[in-house]
């Protein structure tokens, strides 16, 4: 366990559990599952032999199976990576939270670091309606879709228009007064 950072390191139990919550969803079995776990907890290949009762040929397989299914890689001096499995976990943690917690979180987020979120999205004609494209160029899954579009009718249904074109008309006004005032920096001498 070379590869992972401090604060990694002092969220294994995070990684765990984690681990638990989405391995199905990974493509995982209960067999892996407990390798994986027991790979995380002991460090030392006798240790997890002893902790799972798989003799060394079971646990190689194991490796490679998980390994087969893209669940884990290894680093180059062929030890577990991690890492990699901590970022495979978190994006299936982003993907499985419900979407507009993740838009609130990472909009919070994003307006303190100034960085784009899952809201900076790209909206895609297809055959049959509009798909909804991320930043990443991957596509909201249809679950997600469907809770965006729930949540745009309900912001439909909550907003009356004129306090929307309000709203637009106040957004237009900001936006021309910051365009007049870098209008007369230019021309200053």
């Amino acid at each position: 366990m070379t590869n992972i950072g401090m604060a990694e390191l002092t969220s294994m139990h995070g990684m765990s559990e984690m681990l638990l919550r989405y391995h199905r969803i990974m493509g995982m079995n209960h067999e892996q599952l407990i390798l994986l776990q027991a790979s995380i907890q002991l460090h030392d290949p006798m240790e997890i032999e002893e902790a799972t009762g798989f003799s060394r040929d079971t646990v190689m397989e194991l490796f490679s199976q998980m390994s087969e299914l893209g669940v884990i890689r290894f680093n180059e001096h062929k030890e577990l990576d991690y890492q990699d499995l901590f970022e495979t976990l978190k994006s299936i943690e982003k993907r499985s939270m419900p979407f507009r917690e993740r838009l609130t979180r990472e909009y919070s987020k994003a307006s303190r670091t100034n960085q784009k979120h899952v809201g900076h999205v790209e909206l895609v004609p297809v055959k049959k309606g509009v798909a909804v494209k991320l930043t990443d160029g991957t596509f909201l899954s249809i679950k997600q879709t469907k809770d965006l579009s729930n949540e745009l009718i309900m912001f439909a249904q909550s907003m009356k228009e004129e306090d929307l074109q309000r709203f637009n008309r106040n957004v237009h006004q900001k936006q021309e007064v910051q365009n007049d005032d870098h209008r007369y920096e230019e021309y200053e001498d």
